[in-house]
């Protein structure tokens, strides 16, 4: 009984080593070409996404259960967590469980903590959706953060999180957008924080590190155009909905302060008090209605002729398979996209505001 017991264990530490081994080859790889450190494509675009190899699949399982115990334990016991349980929340959920093959999903959100994601997506997410890679969001988080220089091991932790890289000042034309917009290809679901950083001033989109001007905010609006540019350029519109949060600023707040050598040298210090996370906490969330933006896409190929289209075949070389570099018409389509996205996001924060302050709504429930 001992030769079996022993030939089942080195089995098993085989197939847990092969499994590293591959999550390790395909990783998600940053772009520090900028820093001299040059650019490699990932492995995964060498890889039909439709076709993913059972070992990668079974890492980032691994890896998302893991994920999920420590956001239900951050966002559920240590801190409380309320949904409004409403038609929208239930549509969110219906789109997450089962939606038709190829029908791609973004949900976007407003950006208050490093902890947004995987904290709080994590604890919202239901248990048989974060095991399953198929149906699990793929996130977007800063290199910097997320993917430090030299760092493989890290890189393949996260990327088995589900979670690709960003290079934060890149523009919609960088090559790490395409990676993300290629899950997307697949039908996959997509989470995106559009302000692109975090932003605690209760107010989306805007705080003292807001650099555009007032008019540049009426023209090009408050948030990036990078989720305008993977919905245009997805074969299949997806489905988008938006939703907001209140509350996760007291569980990893920042600085948000001015600091001042003299009356001419200031700088906003928007730096975490504590990379730990804080408990005692309420966060609310509240969905949205689905966001409409076939008649944009539509209007703009209509005038300029089809958009190129990304897709989730094996890609030789690593080489994109779709002209990526947007031209001006294709910007201000990105814009509109983008506009009519934060139109919902300021609707679900007046609807927010007027209503988060009364914790004893019958909308709002203790998530179990």
């Amino acid at each position: 009984m001992r030769w079996w017991t022993s030939l089942a264990g080195g089995v098993f530490s085989l197939g847990m080593c092969r499994t590293a081994y591959v999550a390790f080859v395909y990783r998600p790889t940053p772009d520090y070409s900028k820093e001299g450190l040059g650019y490699q494509p990932t492995k995964r675009r060498e890889v039909d996404l439709q076709q993913e190899p059972p070992e990668l699949l079974l890492a980032r399982n691994l890896t998302m259960s893991l994920g999920k115990l420590v956001s239900d334990f951050l966002m559920k016991w240590m801190n409380s967590l309320h949904i409004v349980q409403d038609s929208r929340h239930d549509a969110w959920l219906a789109r997450i469980r089962s939606r038709p093959p190829g029908i791609p999903l973004i949900t976007v959100a407003n950006h208050e903590s490093c902890c947004d994601d995987p904290g709080l997506m994590g604890a919202l997410i239901p248990w048989d959706v974060a095991i399953d890679p198929a149906r699990m969001r793929w996130g977007i988080c800063t290199q910097e953060i997320c993917f430090p220089k030299g760092k493989p091991l890290v890189h393949t932790f996260i990327g088995c999180g589900q979670a690709l890289p960003i290079r934060r000042g890149g523009g919609v034309d960088q090559p790490l957008l395409f990676d993300v917009a290629r899950e997307l290809a697949a039908g996959r679901w997509v989470h995106v924080f559009p302000e692109a950083r975090v932003v605690q001033s209760c107010t989306i989109g805007l705080d003292p590190l807001t650099r555009r001007t007032a008019d540049e905010l009426s023209e090009r609006g408050r948030l990036k155009w990078g989720v305008g540019k993977l919905i245009a350029h997805s074969p299949v519109t997806p489905v988008i909905i938006p939703l907001y949060h209140k509350g996760m600023a007291g569980v990893m707040p920042q600085h948000n302060r001015w600091v001042c050598r003299d009356e001419q040298e200031c700088r906003y210090d928007n730096r975490l008090l504590s990379v730990i996370p804080r408990g005692g906490g309420s966060i609310i969330v509240r969905f949205g209605e689905e966001v409409r933006v076939d008649d944009l896409i539509s209007e703009h190929e209509h005038r300029y002729g089809p958009l190129p289209k990304v897709t989730t075949e094996r890609l030789q070389d690593g080489l994109m398979s779709c002209r990526w570099e947007s031209t001006q018409q294709e910007k201000l389509l990105y814009s509109a996209i983008t506009k009519r996205i934060e139109c919902a996001l300021l609707k679900l924060e007046e609807e927010s505001k007027a209503t988060f302050e009364c914790p004893c709504s019958p909308l709002i429930r203790r998530q179990t």
